[in-house]
Protein backbone atom coordinates (compact mmCIF):
# COMPACT_ATOMS: atom_id res chain seq x y z
CA UNK A 1 0.00 0.00 0.00
CA UNK A 2 1.55 3.32 -1.04
CA UNK A 3 1.44 6.71 0.68
CA UNK A 4 -1.57 7.85 -1.36
CA UNK A 5 -3.75 4.95 -0.25
CA UNK A 6 -2.68 5.31 3.37
CA UNK A 7 -3.62 8.99 3.36
CA UNK A 8 -7.09 8.34 1.93
CA UNK A 9 -7.72 5.60 4.47
CA UNK A 10 -6.97 8.10 7.22
CA UNK A 11 -8.89 11.01 5.73
CA UNK A 12 -12.16 9.51 4.61
CA UNK A 13 -14.82 7.33 6.15
CA UNK A 14 -17.21 6.32 3.41
CA UNK A 15 -19.88 5.29 5.87
CA UNK A 16 -20.03 8.83 7.34
CA UNK A 17 -22.60 10.79 5.32
CA UNK A 18 -23.20 13.43 8.01
CA UNK A 19 -21.70 16.19 5.86
CA UNK A 20 -22.80 17.66 2.55
CA UNK A 21 -21.66 20.45 0.24
CA UNK A 22 -21.51 23.57 2.38
CA UNK A 23 -22.89 26.83 1.07
CA UNK A 24 -25.30 24.89 -1.12
CA UNK A 25 -29.00 24.23 -1.45
CA UNK A 26 -31.25 21.35 -2.43
CA UNK A 27 -30.92 20.32 -6.06
CA UNK A 28 -34.08 20.73 -8.15
CA UNK A 29 -35.21 17.55 -9.86
CA UNK A 30 -34.39 17.66 -13.56
CA UNK A 31 -32.75 15.92 -16.49
CA UNK A 32 -29.24 17.07 -15.58
CA UNK A 33 -29.53 16.12 -11.92
CA UNK A 34 -30.54 12.62 -13.02
CA UNK A 35 -27.05 12.18 -14.51
CA UNK A 36 -25.51 12.64 -11.03
CA UNK A 37 -25.78 9.08 -9.76
CA UNK A 38 -25.04 7.10 -6.59
CA UNK A 39 -22.83 4.06 -5.98
CA UNK A 40 -24.18 1.15 -3.94
CA UNK A 41 -22.61 -1.95 -2.46
CA UNK A 42 -24.63 -4.92 -3.72
CA UNK A 43 -23.88 -7.09 -0.71
CA UNK A 44 -26.65 -7.73 1.82
CA UNK A 45 -24.03 -8.62 4.44
CA UNK A 46 -23.08 -4.94 4.70
CA UNK A 47 -26.28 -2.86 4.65
CA UNK A 48 -24.49 0.07 6.31
CA UNK A 49 -22.49 0.56 3.10
CA UNK A 50 -25.48 0.49 0.73
CA UNK A 51 -24.89 4.00 -0.63
CA UNK A 52 -21.29 5.11 -0.37
CA UNK A 53 -20.32 7.58 -3.10
CA UNK A 54 -21.48 9.70 -6.01
CA UNK A 55 -20.76 9.35 -9.73
CA UNK A 56 -21.50 11.08 -13.03
CA UNK A 57 -23.07 9.49 -16.09
CA UNK A 58 -20.85 10.58 -19.02
CA UNK A 59 -22.16 8.24 -21.72
CA UNK A 60 -25.07 5.83 -22.08
CA UNK A 61 -23.18 3.08 -20.21
CA UNK A 62 -20.26 4.76 -18.41
CA UNK A 63 -20.03 6.45 -15.03
CA UNK A 64 -17.10 8.42 -13.62
CA UNK A 65 -16.27 8.55 -9.92
CA UNK A 66 -13.13 8.94 -7.82
CA UNK A 67 -10.59 6.15 -7.62
CA UNK A 68 -10.55 6.38 -3.83
CA UNK A 69 -14.32 5.78 -3.62
CA UNK A 70 -13.70 2.38 -5.21
CA UNK A 71 -10.37 1.57 -3.56
CA UNK A 72 -11.24 2.63 -0.02
CA UNK A 73 -14.58 0.80 -0.02
CA UNK A 74 -12.90 -2.39 -1.22
CA UNK A 75 -10.25 -2.08 1.47
CA UNK A 76 -12.65 -1.13 4.24
CA UNK A 77 -15.08 -3.98 3.61
CA UNK A 78 -13.10 -6.73 1.86
CA UNK A 79 -9.50 -5.77 2.72
CA UNK A 80 -8.69 -5.66 -1.00
CA UNK A 81 -8.67 -2.29 -2.72
CA UNK A 82 -8.98 -3.71 -6.25
CA UNK A 83 -11.76 -6.22 -5.55
CA UNK A 84 -14.40 -4.40 -7.63
CA UNK A 85 -12.21 -4.68 -10.73
CA UNK A 86 -12.44 -8.47 -10.38
CA UNK A 87 -15.95 -8.68 -8.93
CA UNK A 88 -17.95 -5.80 -10.46
CA UNK A 89 -21.15 -7.62 -9.51
CA UNK A 90 -20.59 -6.32 -5.97
CA UNK A 91 -21.53 -2.83 -7.17
CA UNK A 92 -24.74 -1.29 -8.46
CA UNK A 93 -25.30 2.21 -9.80
CA UNK A 94 -28.55 4.02 -9.04
CA UNK A 95 -29.67 6.30 -11.86
CA UNK A 96 -33.04 8.09 -11.79
CA UNK A 97 -34.33 5.66 -9.18
CA UNK A 98 -33.20 2.49 -11.00
CA UNK A 99 -30.24 0.35 -9.94
CA UNK A 100 -28.06 -0.86 -12.81
CA UNK A 101 -25.68 -3.81 -12.77
CA UNK A 102 -21.98 -3.17 -13.36
CA UNK A 103 -19.98 -4.94 -16.06
CA UNK A 104 -16.52 -3.50 -15.42
CA UNK A 105 -14.61 -1.19 -13.05
CA UNK A 106 -11.30 0.43 -14.00
CA UNK A 107 -9.32 2.61 -11.63
CA UNK A 108 -6.87 4.98 -13.34
CA UNK A 109 -3.46 3.22 -13.48
CA UNK A 110 -1.60 6.17 -11.96
CA UNK A 111 -3.91 6.24 -8.92
CA UNK A 112 -2.02 3.50 -7.07
CA UNK A 113 1.35 4.16 -8.68
CA UNK A 114 1.84 7.89 -8.11
CA UNK A 115 2.06 9.97 -4.95
CA UNK A 116 -0.23 12.88 -4.10
CA UNK A 117 -1.95 14.77 -6.93
CA UNK A 118 0.24 13.04 -9.53
CA UNK A 119 -2.04 10.03 -9.07
CA UNK A 120 -5.22 10.41 -11.13
CA UNK A 121 -8.02 9.93 -8.60
CA UNK A 122 -10.57 8.60 -11.08
CA UNK A 123 -12.39 5.39 -11.90
CA UNK A 124 -14.56 4.42 -14.87
CA UNK A 125 -17.54 2.15 -14.27
CA UNK A 126 -19.09 0.40 -17.28
CA UNK A 127 -22.72 -0.65 -16.94
CA UNK A 128 -24.12 -3.94 -18.25
CA UNK A 129 -26.74 -2.10 -20.28
CA UNK A 130 -27.15 1.40 -21.64
CA UNK A 131 -29.21 3.92 -19.71
CA UNK A 132 -32.25 5.31 -21.52
CA UNK A 133 -34.13 8.48 -20.71
CA UNK A 134 -31.24 10.21 -18.90
CA UNK A 135 -28.96 12.60 -20.77
CA UNK A 136 -25.26 12.04 -19.99
CA UNK A 137 -23.08 15.03 -19.14
CA UNK A 138 -20.46 15.90 -21.74
CA UNK A 139 -16.85 16.47 -20.65
CA UNK A 140 -15.51 20.01 -21.14
CA UNK A 141 -12.21 20.59 -22.91
CA UNK A 142 -9.10 21.12 -20.79
CA UNK A 143 -8.61 24.51 -22.43
CA UNK A 144 -11.98 25.79 -21.20
CA UNK A 145 -10.89 25.60 -17.54
CA UNK A 146 -9.62 29.01 -16.44
CA UNK A 147 -8.96 30.57 -13.04
CA UNK A 148 -11.87 32.83 -12.12
CA UNK A 149 -14.46 30.92 -14.15
CA UNK A 150 -17.75 30.28 -12.32
CA UNK A 151 -18.51 26.61 -11.68
CA UNK A 152 -21.22 24.53 -10.02
CA UNK A 153 -20.71 21.60 -7.65
CA UNK A 154 -23.32 18.83 -7.33
CA UNK A 155 -23.21 15.97 -4.84
CA UNK A 156 -25.75 14.05 -2.73
CA UNK A 157 -28.75 16.15 -3.68
CA UNK A 158 -26.99 19.45 -3.02
CA UNK A 159 -25.81 22.14 -5.44
CA UNK A 160 -23.38 24.96 -4.70
CA UNK A 161 -21.84 27.73 -6.78
CA UNK A 162 -18.20 28.77 -6.62
CA UNK A 163 -15.34 29.63 -8.99
CA UNK A 164 -12.11 28.06 -10.15
CA UNK A 165 -9.20 29.23 -8.01
CA UNK A 166 -6.43 27.53 -10.00
CA UNK A 167 -5.83 24.80 -12.56
CA UNK A 168 -2.59 22.88 -12.03
CA UNK A 169 -0.80 20.02 -13.74
CA UNK A 170 0.82 17.17 -11.83
CA UNK A 171 2.66 14.75 -14.10
CA UNK A 172 -0.04 15.10 -16.75
CA UNK A 173 -2.90 14.95 -14.24
CA UNK A 174 -5.02 18.12 -14.22
CA UNK A 175 -6.28 19.19 -10.78
CA UNK A 176 -8.79 22.01 -10.34
CA UNK A 177 -8.84 23.93 -7.07
CA UNK A 178 -12.03 25.83 -6.27
CA UNK A 179 -12.60 28.86 -4.06
CA UNK A 180 -13.91 27.51 -0.77
CA UNK A 181 -14.64 30.84 0.90
CA UNK A 182 -18.43 30.49 0.65
CA UNK A 183 -19.06 27.02 -0.77
CA UNK A 184 -17.10 23.81 -1.03
CA UNK A 185 -16.64 20.07 -0.71
CA UNK A 186 -17.16 17.92 2.38
CA UNK A 187 -16.18 14.34 3.13
CA UNK A 188 -18.73 12.04 1.50
CA UNK A 189 -19.08 14.33 -1.53
CA UNK A 190 -16.40 12.47 -3.50
CA UNK A 191 -17.45 11.44 -6.99
CA UNK A 192 -19.76 14.42 -7.42
CA UNK A 193 -19.71 16.74 -10.43
CA UNK A 194 -17.95 20.03 -11.03
CA UNK A 195 -19.82 21.71 -13.89
CA UNK A 196 -18.84 24.64 -16.08
CA UNK A 197 -21.14 26.46 -18.50
CA UNK A 198 -19.90 26.40 -22.09
CA UNK A 199 -22.25 28.36 -24.33
CA UNK A 200 -25.73 27.26 -23.27
CA UNK A 201 -24.63 23.87 -21.94
CA UNK A 202 -23.38 22.76 -18.54
CA UNK A 203 -20.40 20.45 -19.07
CA UNK A 204 -18.27 18.33 -16.75
CA UNK A 205 -15.12 20.16 -15.63
CA UNK A 206 -14.07 17.65 -12.97
CA UNK A 207 -14.94 14.98 -10.43
CA UNK A 208 -15.11 16.18 -6.80
CA UNK A 209 -12.44 14.64 -4.57
CA UNK A 210 -12.70 15.29 -0.81
CA UNK A 211 -9.18 15.75 0.55
CA UNK A 212 -9.77 15.88 4.30
CA UNK A 213 -12.10 15.26 7.23
CA UNK A 214 -15.18 17.44 7.57
CA UNK A 215 -15.47 20.24 5.00
CA UNK A 216 -12.77 21.98 2.97
CA UNK A 217 -13.26 25.54 4.17
CA UNK A 218 -10.51 27.09 2.05
CA UNK A 219 -10.45 25.14 -1.20
CA UNK A 220 -12.04 22.15 -2.88
CA UNK A 221 -10.45 19.79 -5.35
CA UNK A 222 -11.69 18.30 -8.62
CA UNK A 223 -9.85 15.94 -10.95
CA UNK A 224 -10.21 16.64 -14.67
CA UNK A 225 -11.28 13.39 -16.39
CA UNK A 226 -8.82 12.50 -19.15
CA UNK A 227 -9.60 8.79 -19.31
CA UNK A 228 -11.58 9.05 -22.57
Amino acid sequence: MNFKMAVFLLLISLSDLSHALYGGKSLPVGSQSSAIVTLHLADASYPEYDEFCTGVLVSANKVLTTGHCIAVMGTEVYEKWSIFSYEPNLLKIKIAGVKYQVADVNIAPSYAEAVGYAGEDLAVITLRKAVKGVKPIKIASRGSLKAGSPVTMIARGQVASTKILAVKNYSGNTVIFTDGAKAGICEGDSGGALLIKIGNEQMLAGILSAQGEGCERRTGVSIFPRLF
